[in-house]
């Protein structure tokens, strides 16, 4: 089944029944495509907006906003799970969504503020924009999760690909994780992954080419990333020219609020725990990212980190 829908405004669906969405459920072999449309204003259990799920389904949204949608389960933007696929592209953005939890925190995480992508799934974001940080209109921008991944959240072999090209880059920006307990305090404000723990991984993955990370937030550790269970983050430029080329790739202006005070903020560019957890960053900007205890990185327990040619200033 194909299905083009161009120039929609879908909002307003309430659906908070097992397992389901508010807005637009794609299952099976569907290939979707919503173009200058708008997804917004939906409450749901599972992927506030969009929920696409199968190996046979796609959904690409070219131009299109999805804002304003509520999970309280995971996803508030979009959920993408068994080897499902979801594209954003053009002029467009998933903001202003939020993922809550309930009482149960195993059965409400409030994971994936914009994005929950689980079991297989492939994740391409292409839209950003180099505007000035509080003037960003596109890519994945000031969502919220009450538990980790404020812009995403990655598990179960699923892989995610930010790619800008030459005229603009791909955006995570102004996403705030808001876990904050004494057992888990790694937020993953902008991108969180966690791996299989086991050997060798499951393929959980993120890579940026030519992305903007920046302004994210979490309340102890990870502002911009948090890396574990044998996962991979990699962050780099492509070759040639591109908008502005000292920051082609900037993983910048990231930090912890450590909102109690109680000083043990660290990692605001990142946070990388487990063994075989590995995060590789090259040809990169990394610019006043902020924390009481490491404005940078942190690695623990046999994680592993990567760095090449980057231009490290003002943390």
């Amino acid at each position: 089944t194909i299905i083009v829908a161009d120039g929609f405004n879908i909002y307003g669906g309430v659906n908070t029944g097992l397992g389901q969405t508010g807005g637009i459920k794609v299952w099976g072999d569907v290939f979707l495509t919503i173009a200058n449309s708008n997804v917004y204003d939906h409450e749901s259990e599972f992927g506030g907006g969009i929920q696409v799920h199968g190996e046979d389904a796609r959904v690409i949204a070219t131009n299109t906003q999805i804002y304003n949608n509520t999970a309280i389960k995971v996803g508030g933007g979009v959920s993408c799970t068994n080897g499902a696929s979801f594209t954003l592209m053009g002029e467009s953005s998933i903001k202003g969504n939020e993922a809550l939890s309930g009482a149960n925190l195993v059965e409400f995480p409030g994971h994936g503020g914009g994005i929950y992508a689980d079991t297989g799934c492939q994740v391409t974001i292409n839209s950003g924009d180099n505007n000035d940080l509080f003037a960003t209109e596109f890519g994945v921008l000031s969502n919220i999760a009450a538990g980790q991944g404020g812009g995403i959240y990655i598990k179960g072999g699923s892989s995610v690909e930010l790619t800008g090209n030459a005229n603009h880059p791909a955006s995570i920006i102004g996403n705030i994780s808001n876990i904050d307990t004494t057992d888990v305090i790694i937020g993953g404000g902008g991108v969180y992954l966690q791996g299989s723990n086991n050997f060798p991984g499951d393929g959980t993955s993120f890579t940026s080419t030519n992305g903007r990370i920046e302004l994210n937030i979490a309340q102890h550790a990870g502002a911009g990333f948090g890396v574990t269970g044998g996962a991979s983050f990699t962050m780099n430029r492509a070759e040639g020219n591109c908008w502005d080329n000292d920051k082609c790739s900037s993983l910048s202006s990231n930090f912890v609020a450590d909102t109690d005070h109680d000083g043990d903020g660290t990692a605001a560019a990142g946070y990388i725990y487990d063994i075989n957890s590995t995060a590789s960053i090259s040809q990169t900007l990394l610019k006043n990212n902020h924390a009481n205890e490491s404005a940078l990185f942190y690695v623990r327990h046999f994680g592993n980190l990567f760095l090449e040619g980057n231009v490290i200033t003002d943390n």
